[in-house]
């Protein structure tokens, strides 16, 4: 279609930070002063890894589905309904499953290598063994892609259900409703009263699944990350009102910090008492569904403003980051295992992780991925730069 553009670079970078995050997440867990399930507690810890894990986990895979639901509205709009079908199961199909026979089991490995390392009781000895039915098949941190196949194949199935309603007029005052709301200072009041209930029955504060531990994904977790998806997809539908989450930066911020401040309070209750209901889990519940959806609202907003323009290294940065995301694991936990001995203090021990981290997966990318099938399953071909000839 000729209305639809060619690229959202602003977004495009947006999605590749939101994965590169992910490095990080991965990687200050260790370091965290409180405990959590890892295959490494390092002694040396720090409790701004506890403020940033946590910052960056409420609100870093709800962005993901955002934007993909926003790109995938823009891709089948111009490809069509079955030709893009067919050219997710490829480019997510294909990696998801690659990643969890050739990925996952290092990660297996790693892990407990580093339980032995740190001296820690195993967490993962059930999921390292050969799964005997097909609900034990884990897809650990690739569970995205999944959830990301079950959406696309959701759009694809209701497509001509969407045509009936579009023609009987549904579509038009559902755009209307989606733009009054996007209009309001009270978006993200909105909105989190949708989605803080699905954290309700999720297996701590603030969590709607345990995502990865089993191929079958809960329904809980489907509509969680499912409504990010069409907030997205709608977006897109009008995406004038993309200069909308570049309004209310005041308010959004003030509500951030608020939502922030009863998640953290209702987490560290939890984490004292372990309680599985009471006003715990809904102030943390409300707060957690706050803070996620100013912190999109503000991030967007920010790179629509500063990064909305193409350059080589953002683009390269774009591409790269699948990759990154999904080779990173096993890596990072057996640095932290190797440097684990090491006396140093926790930021020297989490930024030397992930600087390594990042420059080996850098020079896969570059050397071993990018121009091979592998990059062009992913992100499609890819020619090397010719030298021209002096």
């Amino acid at each position: 279609m000729a209305d639809v553009p060619e690229r959202y670079h602003s977004l495009d970078h947006l999605r590749a930070v939101a994965m590169f995050l992910g490095i990080y997440l991965h990687t200050a867990i260790a370091y965290m002063s409180s405990e959590v399930p890892w295959a490494i507690h390092d002694p040396a810890r720090s409790e701004f890894f506890d403020v940033t894990v946590g910052a960056i986990h409420l609100f870093r895979m709800q962005l993901f589905f955002f934007i993909a639901g926003f790109f995938a509205c823009m891709v089948q709009r111009r490809m069509g309904a079955w030709p893009y079908l067919k050219r997710r199961l490829s480019r997510i199909g294909i990696p998801l499953l690659g990643g969890m026979i050739v990925v996952l089991p290092p990660v297996f490995v790693a892990w407990e290598w580093g339980e032995e390392v740190a001296g820690q009781e195993s967490v993962i000895g059930e999921f390292s063994k050969w799964p005997e039915s097909f609900d034990e098949i884990p897809t650990g941190h690739l569970w995205f892609l999944e959830y990301l196949l079950i959406y696309y194949l959701a759009v694809y199935l209701f497509s001509r259900p969407a045509e009936k309603l579009e023609r009987n007029g549904f579509n038009a005052r559902a755009d209307r409703t989606f733009a009054r709301l996007m209009r309001s200072w009270w978006k993200p009041l909105a909105l989190m009263s949708g989605t803080f209930w699905l954290l309700l029955a999720g297996p701590q504060v603030g969590e709607p699944e345990s995502a990865g531990v089993t191929i079958i994904p809960t329904w809980n977790g489907l509509l969680y990350f499912g409504i990010y998806f069409l907030f997205g997809w709608f977006l897109f539908r009008q995406r004038g009102l993309l200069s909308e989450l570049l309004r209310f930066r005041s308010v959004n911020i003030v509500l951030l910090i608020v939502g922030f401040l009863a998640y953290g309070a209702s987490m560290e209750e939890w984490l004292r008492t372990e309680v599985t209901s009471g006003p715990v889990w809904w102030i943390g519940s409300l707060g957690a569904e706050l803070f996620c959806w100013t912190a999109i609202f503000l991030f967007t907003g920010m790179f629509l403003r500063r990064f909305d323009k193409p350059t080589r290294w953002s683009r390269y940065a774009a591409e790269s980051s699948y990759w990154f995301y999904i080779a990173h694991l096993p890596l990072v936990i057996a640095l932290q295992a190797v440097f684990f001995p090491w006396n140093a203090n926790a930021f020297v021990k989490c930024g030397t992780v992930v600087l390594i981290s990042t420059l080996v997966l850098l020079a896969s990318y570059d050397w071993l991925v990018r121009y091979s099938i592998v990059g062009t399953v992913m992100n499609g071909k890819r020619l090397r730069a010719r030298k021209e000839a002096t």
